[in-house]
């Protein structure tokens, strides 16, 4: 790196964590350069952005996310320009022209989430079939870098392995990697392998003994104003207090921070093993660890309330946010909710007539030239009340 580039990257501040991870350093790096370049050179790019043989289809997708982000679609149009042109490139550079000809036979109603999940779909078929007959083109593909996950590693390893022995069988499957076990004796292929779904080594992901799914988290660009976010204090169990600007998000399950805001406040505290979560498209998200923490909010009222939590940190979030749970038990929203509206007003407390009279004592005290001393119902016609030039209803 030279010293002029390596002055850029430490003058970015991009903090602790991130200073560690080339792959940060590096986007960063490209981001400053294609700053300058024209919405009209991008959208070319993205005209002509077919899948590549053995590109899975998760790179392909966030390229052409990436790509759609710098075309500034909204800007000439509105929003949806943006999901169309995804969807036109997902049917007309898809690779595999059996998964396209199934993307036109759904009509004009075809949606970008039918389309990604149809084109997954055939993807992990292809690799499913390869795993029971080796040998195919299947094989080539290249799983996802976006997930950061290495899925199907245990197909090629396994398929290895099946060409290096006997056919004979014995009937039964191993427990670790779900293949047939010879009879000339098994080298569990998974034995070194670690599982992609509990973290554990000794067995693939499809015969993890652990049960139940990723938790849901929505991450997807959202157009949100400073007035969006909440301001809340979080105390982990080895660290001071520390505000934090946080999107309260009804579909997350998670309290999630970016990694950015981990190394510029909380570099210091220790990390344990976090939960992988998923967007609302089913996206993978890594997760780099969690840790325990206490959670402060301050309503507008000047009341506040705080809870224990987990605060996760998860790679491809661009802003904190609030889980629905969390922001139930902080008061923010009702504890029924959505199954109850929020602003639902309940009558949980009559005046007495002493308090009454009271409030209408003061209130007639106050406004003198509203009020003739006695408050009593009206009878009479309608009457048409008008404010004065200037006065401000309070």
């Amino acid at each position: 790196m030279s010293p002029n580039t390596l002055s850029t990257v430490i003058n970015a501040r991009l903090g602790d964590a991130a200073m560690k991870d080339s792959s940060i350093i590096i986007k960063y790096l490209k981001d400053l350069c294609n700053a300058g370049k024209n919405k009209h050179v991008w959208r070319t790019q993205f005209d002509s952005c077919d899948q590549r043989q053995n590109q899975s289809i998760d790179n392909w997708l966030c390229e052409l996310r990436d790509l759609s982000r710098k075309c500034e679609f909204e800007i000439g149009c509105c929003h949806l320009c943006e999901t169309e042109g995804v969807l036109g490139r997902t049917v007309n550079g898809v690779t595999d022209n059996d998964v396209r000809i199934k993307l036109l036979e759904v009509g004009p109603n075809l949606s970008l989430d039918q389309a990604i999940v149809s084109v997954r779909t055939s993807e992990m078929s292809m690799l499913q079939a390869e795993q029971i007959h080796p040998g195919g083109s299947v094989q080539s593909i290249q799983t996802s870098a976006y997930k950061k996950a290495k899925s199907f590693k245990g197909t090629e390893v396994a398929a290895a392995a099946t060409t290096k022995v006997n056919h004979g069988t014995s009937g039964a499957t191993c427990d670790k990697c779900g293949f047939e076990i010879r009879p000339g004796g098994h080298n569990c292929p998974a034995k070194n392998d670690k599982c992609n779904k509990c973290d554990q080594i000794g067995h693939f992901k499809s015969v993890c003994p652990v049960k139940g799914k990723l938790s849901a988290i929505y991450v997807n660009r959202i157009a949100s104003t400073k007035e969006d976010t909440v301001a809340i204090s979080i105390t982990p169990e080895e660290g001071p207090a520390t505000q934090v600007l946080t999107l309260p998000d009804t579909g997350s399950t998670l309290d999630a921070i970016p990694p950015s805001i981990y190394g510029s406040h909380f570099g210091d505290v220790r990390l344990d093993a976090g939960t992988h979560a998923e967007t609302a498209t089913g996206n993978h998200i890594q997760s780099l660890g969690s840790f325990k923490a206490s959670i402060k909010w301050t309503a507008n009222d000047g009341s506040s309330r705080h809870i224990e939590s987990t605060v996760h940190v998860l790679e491809e979030l661009r802003k904190p946010v609030l889980s629905r749970s969390s922001q139930q038990q902080l008061g923010m929203i009702p504890v029924d909710y959505p199954h109850v509206r929020v602003h639902q007003i309940t009558d949980t407390h009559r005046p007495s007539n002493e308090q009454r009279d009271s409030d209408l004592s003061k209130l007639m005290a106050a406004h003198p030239k509203v009020f003739d001393g006695v408050c009593r119902e009206m009878d009479c016609e309608p009457v048409h009340l008008t404010l004065r030039e200037g006065a401000i209803p309070v």
